[in-house]
């Protein structure tokens, strides 16, 4: 009896709506991360490395 109730609900457009909205944010995501300036991945990349403190990029690769 829960099999019937389950699939007369008709919620297989629940799984479409999950999978595009996945598929839109993977995409905008892959955009973004393609499309990043040389500069903010560099700042990204030191952000492990970062105790707080403001250092510009081009000093700290200068000294």
């Amino acid at each position: 009896m829960k099999q019937d109730v389950i699939g007369a609900a008709n919620l297989d457009i629940f799984a479409l709506v999950a999978l595009f909205l996945f598929v839109v944010a993977f995409i905008i995501i892959a955009i973004r991360a393609f499309t990043m300036s040389r500069q903010a991945v560099e700042e990204m990349q030191a952000m492990p490395m970062n105790d707080g403190t403001f250092v510009d990029v081009e000093e700290a690769s200068n000294a």
